[in-house]
């Protein structure tokens, strides 16, 4: 994981992680489907990526907190 939001560069450790492994093995790819993968959430792309954002304060205050992951379906 890397802290800060630097985006690109990422993205860019993705990509050369990508043609690191491609180099000595394929990834299976379809036509129809794009690159398949063993999550069927990431087929197409085979891309996926999380944000994590610390919110001390607003964890404190806990009835407000589940309202908010409530209405955001968290």
């Amino acid at each position: 994981m890397q802290e800060g939001g630097d985006i690109k560069a990422v993205f860019e450790r993705l990509a050369n992680g990508q043609k690191a492994i491609e180099a000595v093995a394929k990834f299976s790819f379809s036509s129809h489907l794009g690159y398949l993968t063993t999550c069927p959430t990431n087929v197409g792309t085979g891309l996926r990526a999380s944000i994590h954002v610390k919110l001390p304060k607003i964890s404190k205050q806990k009835e407000r907190f589940e309202k908010i992951a409530s209405d955001n379906n968290v």
